[in-house]
């Protein structure tokens, strides 16, 4: 059941080992019935501590599981024929084939290519962090979260391949016909394992090599332009004219009974299913018009982000001390006191993680402001990189709060980010109390 290679990922299967029992990882590709969420909470307070996780790539995470009940809790999930792969993390935009705005509904395809993954011999020791990206091109899509491998639907008759980035930093490999999809994936998976066990599609030293290889089916086409892809809180319209809500758990976690009641309500409210996705949202799908203001209602009377402008959106934070072994610092304590003490600061243009350690877990990109246990204090300065000081976390809690103070006297049309900018990284850090 132990995993011991440096890089593995956890799963169901193959569980890590962590300060407050084994994590178990689920990587949905599509909603999760609530029938089967129902099973997978109750599974979690027999088998686990009850605390259940979605990660920033949208993972769904067990926790507290123990080396003799952990695969009884994988052998009940195998019986849930979950929408979840084990193997090479196949990521789909949130609502592929659901979305009202994607230009065509790209399911059988991803369901081609993930039966070939499954089946590839080739790609049987490639790196387990090796992920690929299926987007369905439609309001909602995982433009921030980096793959080895993205895939976006552009045309009935095109689609773009990209490696190694998210949908800006990504290199363009090319457009394909959707019947030669499967087959180039396939060989840019099979290009990235033949480098070795470690190797990612950085290592393929550009899409050069590949273009050349992949000559016959790569074509020339024009980039769909896209607008700017929807915040996932708040409501989106399905094809079948039902409705689709996004909400949060705060800094990503839930306890399995308030899952349980959320799975509950959105029963009776006539929902169908839950949809874990990036950016640690939960979307509850097939609602009317009728009835999402009631259930948001509902889900924001049970604490949690209805209100893509709340500001605990805007914090991270790993697992932190005694969940994980390695952290010093109990961030999950933390977070609620320090979003509080920034509320102001936290205006949507800046981030802000917290980590037990160096490691920095659980964020997906640079963040304006952080604390690492035990007592480091980083500042991203836009012109001189990152800015290192030192303080305990309560001299951080306790320099945030000084932080807004300032943020309500920032001048006419001057954001957070702003702010930060025009202070600079050293007096940021004199303000937040830590020694450069």
């Amino acid at each position: 059941m132990t995993t011991l290679r440096r890089g593995e990922c956890p799963g169901v299967t193959h569980p890590l080992p962590t300060g407050d029992g084994w994590l178990a990882r689920l990587v949905p590709f599509a909603p999760i019935a609530l029938a089967d969420i129902a099973a997978l909470c109750k599974a979690s307070l027999a088998h686990g501590n009850g605390m259940l996780e979605i990660t920033q790539r949208g993972n769904l995470q067990v926790r507290g599981l123990s080396a003799a009940s952990a695969p009884r809790f994988a052998a009940l999930v195998q019986t849930l024929n979950l929408p979840a792969d084990t193997r090479v993390p196949l990521l789909t935009s949130p609502l592929l084939g659901l979305d009202a705005d994607e230009v065509l509904d790209g399911c059988a395809l991803f369901d081609e290519l993930r039966a070939a993954v499954g089946r590839c011999a080739a790609i049987a020791d490639i790196h387990p962090k090796v992920s690929v990206i299926f987007d369905g091109g439609g309001a909602l899509r995982l433009d921030e979260v980096a793959a080895d491998v993205r895939i976006n639907l552009i045309s009935a008759n095109s689609v773009e391949i990209r490696l190694a980035g998210n949908a800006l930093t990504s290199w363009p490999l090319g457009y394909v016909a959707p019947g030669d999809l499967t087959s180039t994936v396939i060989a840019v998976l099979s290009a990235i394992a033949a480098h070795g066990a470690h190797a990612r599609a950085r290592d393929l030293n550009g899409a050069g090599p590949l273009r050349h290889t992949l000559a016959s089916v790569l074509h020339p086409a024009t980039p769909r332009n896209l607008t700017p892809a929807r915040n996932p809180i708040g409501q989106h319209r399905l094809k079948d004219g039902l409705l689709a809500l996004g909400l949060a758990f705060p800094f990503g976690q839930i306890h399995a009974r308030d899952l349980l009641g959320l799975a509950r309500r959105a029963d009776h409210e006539g929902a169908s299913a839950l949809r874990p996705t990036a950016g640690k949202v939960c979307l509850v799908v097939g609602l009317t018009e009728v009835a999402l203001p009631r259930f948001r209602a509902f889900a924001a009377s049970s604490n949690l982000i209805t209100d893509a402008a709340d500001p605990r959106r805007y914090v991270t934070c790993c697992a932190g001390a005694p969940a994980c072994s390695a952290a010093s610092v109990s961030t999950r304590d933390w977070a609620p006191r320090i979003t509080q003490a920034a509320h102001h600061l936290l205006d949507g243009s800046i981030h802000m993680h917290l980590s037990g350690c160096a490691k920095g877990c659980g964020q997906p990109s640079a963040a304006a402001l952080g604390f690492v246990g035990p007592h480091g204090v980083l500042v991203q300065d836009q012109a001189a990189g990152l800015t290192t000081g030192t303080a305990s976390v309560e001299q951080f809690a306790n320099g945030i709060a000084h932080l807004d103070t300032l943020s309500r006297a920032r001048f006419l049309g001057e954001n957070s980010a702003d702010l930060l900018a025009r202070m600079g990284a050293v007096n940021v850090l004199a303000t937040l109390g830590a020694q450069a």
